[in-house]
């Protein structure tokens, strides 16, 4: 999802401050280096990325 691709109207939604909802799912990945180095990740592949509201602030001690 974060990689730059076709889908970049993501992008513009990464701004500090934004709230945002973010479905998909994750993807174990697996590799071996030159080195002979095993390593892996999981990754989140995001489907859908959706703005979401702030919650206002009412100023009521609860």
């Amino acid at each position: 999802m974060w990689r730059k691709n076709g889908e970049s109207e993501s992008f513009k939604q990464l701004v500090k401050g934004v709230h945002l909802q973010v479905s998909g799912y994750f993807q174990p990945q697996f590799w071996t280096d030159k080195d002979g180095v095993k390593h892996s990740r999981v990754i989140l592949i995001a489907t859908e990325v959706a703005q979401i509201p702030k919650k206002e602030n009412t100023g009521k001690a609860g």
